[in-house]
């Protein structure tokens, strides 16, 4: 690969990470907590001015939305923007983990999968609200990656990082689950596929 169209591909993956910041970044406060922001905002403000926050399985999610919101909290106090900004950064996040795929993919594939992400209508206003799924997507997409990383290069390193991301998914939301499903029966079809033959005889 020439050293043009690595530096082109750099350049046009910096590009997309800028709009990506650029549309989900301005103006977070522009509207009011829904019913599940004010949920959460309720448990977070528990959380920082009590220093109390208790798992209920039956109702809510766990608790890395809120501690995560916590950091910010302490820095730039517990505000709209300061709340939604962990969201925000998750989303961000999702296009810049989708970039390093371009190993399984190719650069083409990984570049216009990250530029729809950064400006799908859906991702965008999920990013903007202090609410589970976009670190969801986030820790999971981390998960994938560091697992694929850890096969193709053996580093303990990746397999830490593939831990840490699993736990995170489940400390998040319960859902977590269902992406462990999802890439557990991907690995079952891929090995039935590596081990049948097709005969055209």
């Amino acid at each position: 690969m020439s050293a043009f169209f690595i530096s082109v591909s750099a350049i046009l993956a910096a590009l997309v990470l800028l709009v990506a910041a650029a549309i989900r970044l301005p103006d977070l406060a522009l509207n009011p907590f829904h019913h599940d922001e004010g949920v959460n905002g309720f448990f977070e403000t528990n959380l920082l001015t009590q220093n109390q926050w208790a798992y209920d399985p039956k109702n809510y999610h766990g608790p890395s939305l809120y501690y995560l919101a916590l950091v910010v909290a302490k820095v730039l106090g517990l505000t709209t923007e300061a709340m939604r900004l962990v969201p925000v950064l998750a989303g961000i996040a999702v296009v810049a983990l989708v970039l390093p795929l371009r190993r399984y993919l190719g650069s083409p594939a990984a570049l216009a999968a990250a530029a729809l992400l950064a400006v799908s209508p859906g991702m965008v206003y999920v990013s903007r609200y202090f609410i589970h799924e976009m670190p969801l997507v986030a820790f999971t997409l981390g998960a994938l990656l560091s697992l694929l990383l850890y096969v193709e290069r053996g580093r303990p390193l990746f397999l830490f990082a593939a831990a840490a991301s699993a736990a995170l998914m489940f400390a998040t939301k319960e859902t977590a689950i269902v992406g462990v499903l999802v890439l557990r029966s991907e690995e079952h079809t891929s090995e039935l596929q590596s081990q049948s033959t097709i005969s055209y005889a």
